[in-house]
């Protein structure tokens, strides 16, 4: 997945990206979802970046699967996933990643929250649900697994 910084006119291709996100698996469906916001209130963009299959089997429940990484503040060049925040529960068949999203700083703490979606909450194929994380319980930790 590429990052592009403005200002950006004419064709724009690969090469032209400020930072790559490659993950060192290359059969997932990394970049499912993508949001910016603000998670520890610095005034920099962080990108919350979805992988619903991250190590599951594509289109089932059986296998485990689903991830978000957060990139706190700037990125440049290439960068692996496998060392940003990652939120992955250690859940079951979820898959979240389907869906992020950033609310403005709801609990009061100066980071916007996270929102993440997993399409299969219910451990089957009928009930999605999505969960509100607290910023500053996500960047304290480094992970929520």
């Amino acid at each position: 997945m590429y990052g592009f910084l403005g200002p950006m006119s004419g064709a724009l291709d690969s090469t032209d990206a400020s930072v790559t996100w490659r993950p060192s698996a290359a059969d997932d469906y990394f970049g499912t979802s993508v949001a910016a916001g603000d998670v520890d209130g610095d005034g920099a963009t962080d990108v919350l970046l979805g992988d619903q299959w991250e190590g599951g089997e594509l289109y089932t429940t059986v296998v485990p699967g689903g991830a978000v990484y957060l990139q706190v503040g700037p990125a440049s060049g290439v960068v692996d996933p496998a060392g940003l925040v990652t939120i992955d529960w250690g859940l079951g068949s979820e898959h979240p990643g389907a869906f992020v999203g950033f609310l403005p700083d709801w609990d009061g703490d100066g980071g916007d929250e996270l929102v993440v979606g997993a399409c299969y909450a219910d451990r089957g194929l009928t009930t999605g649900a999505y969960f509100v994380l607290s910023s500053d319980a996500v960047h304290r930790s480094g992970s929520l697994r």
